[in-house]
């Protein structure tokens, strides 16, 4: 393959002349390094890419977006990784807490990291990417799906905080914060019976892809039914009525979780690991 070159930049309209045609051919595979790129789009923060080229030829696509967050990486090859990792370990400025990737590419990564930097690292989570097929129906649960709104600020902020402690998601931004920009998007709903009784987001399309996430029911009320609801039909609603694809990850110690989405078409596309830099 002969040498790789590694090509850095913060700006998101470079990258997509550059990279746009690569990300394009996977948008589920590739929706970690897209959607963080969209977000730098939008001015919703700053961010950092690297492009691994062979000639022409783009491998792969590595990407942090905030600045603070774990890297996120397209599935490359390991001569593609290690060309990344030293690059990015030979960074003045870099702060680099993590890396998130399909579990052979974030396994390299990580494996390079350590070498190149001496410093430890500990797997925090394994995921599983899905990616929706044809919804199936829920079946009869009581509720309706909705669209949140700034009415539902005092619900569902501590809902946000609950869920990041649960799944040890990393957290970029205060929940009360995220609640406002989730609702300015559009992208936060609820299933309501009588009152509101579980959430989830639907990203806007990156690529065509939506990415469901921050499903959450409160310990009360878990069990009956609410989260498999709520979800469904708001997969439906994105899958059907906005003609978007629509993927979600799910913790691998959950197989509650694992069960259930696969009850409503998702089908398991790769396995995803989360390593920490304890010393980064």
């Amino acid at each position: 393959m002969g040498d790789l070159e590694v090509r850095v930049t913060d700006d998101p309209a470079h990258l997509w002349e550059e990279a746009g045609s690569f990300l394009r051919l996977d948008p589920v595979a590739h929706n970690g390094v897209v959607a963080a790129l969209r977000d730098a789009e939008q001015g919703i923060w700053s961010g950092r890419w690297w492009t691994v080229l062979a000639g022409t030829e783009v491998l792969g696509v590595a990407g942090q977006a905030p600045p603070t967050a774990p890297v996120q990486l397209t599935p490359m090859s390991r001569a593609a990784v290690e060309s990344v990792v030293s690059v990015v370990a030979a960074s003045p400025d870099r702060e680099i807490p993590g890396v998130m990737a399909e579990a052979a590419t974030a396994a390299v990564f990580a494996g390079c990291w350590s070498e190149c930097t001496r410093g430890r690292v500990r797997v925090r989570a394994g995921q599983r990417l899905y990616r929706l097929d044809e919804p199936r129906p829920v079946g009869r649960v009581p509720g309706r799906l909705r669209q949140a709104g700034t009415a539902d600020r005092a619900r569902l902020v501590p809902w946000l905080t609950s869920f990041a402690a649960e799944t040890d998601a990393p957290v970029s931004i205060d929940p009360d914060e995220l609640f406002t920009r989730l609702v300015a998007k559009r992208s936060l709903y609820v299933w309501e019976n009588g009152t509101s009784v579980s959430m989830a987001r639907a990203t806007p399309a990156a690529v065509g892809v939506s990415r469901i996430g921050y499903v959450y029911t409160p310990a009360a009320l878990r069990g009956q039914g609410y989260a498999l609801a709520c979800v469904g039909e708001l997969s439906r609603y994105v899958h059907d009525d906005l003609g978007t694809q629509c993927m979600l990850y799910t913790e691998l110690e959950n197989p509650t979780s694992n069960r259930i989405y696969r009850r409503l078409g998702y089908r398991a596309v790769s396995e995803m690991l989360v390593y920490d830099f304890v010393d980064a």
